[in-house]
Formats: C-alpha cells, structure tokens, sequence
C-alpha cells in the first residue's frame, strides 16, 4: 500500500514483485519517545532534505523550488509507482 499525504490523503495498492521481502526485527533497544521524539523527527526532516538535494544534484535539476519527491517526481516526468 503506498500512502501520500500531499495534496491530500490518497492510499494506493502498489503489486509488488516475488523478489521483494520485508524484514520485521526487533532491535530490543528501548527508545523513550517523551524524551527523544522531536530530536528524531527533526533528525528525520534533514535527512529526507538532504536525500532530495542528492537526487535534485544527480538529476540535474535546480532545487529551488523543489520541496517534496512528489514534486521532484513531476518535474522528472516520472513516478515511485
């Protein structure tokens, strides 16, 4: 199932090849979410900044302007579909 928040919330089924496996592990590491949630969600924003100033780079596509994959998606003409 992919799910896309932007514009609005759209839940798509997506067919998925023989080869793929999911991997579901339980590193046994507590993590308290009251205390560390905001560093790893605004740890998360900057990674997922940088991976798209990575892939804007490779593609040679300016980022300016470039906010979101989804848009990236549309200005390469392609899709993660």
């Amino acid at each position: 199932m992919s799910v896309r928040f932007e514009p609005a919330l759209q839940l798509t089924q997506v067919a998925l090849s023989s080869q793929v496996a999911f991997i579901v592990a339980n590193s046994l590491t507590q993590s308290i979410k009251s205390v560390s949630m905001h560093k790893q969600y605004n740890l998360r924003v900057l990674e997922c900044r940088l991976a798209l100033e990575v892939l804007c780079r490779s593609q040679g596509v300016p980022r300016a302007g470039v906010r979101h994959l989804a848009h990236l998606e549309t200005v390469l003409g392609v899709t993660s579909e």
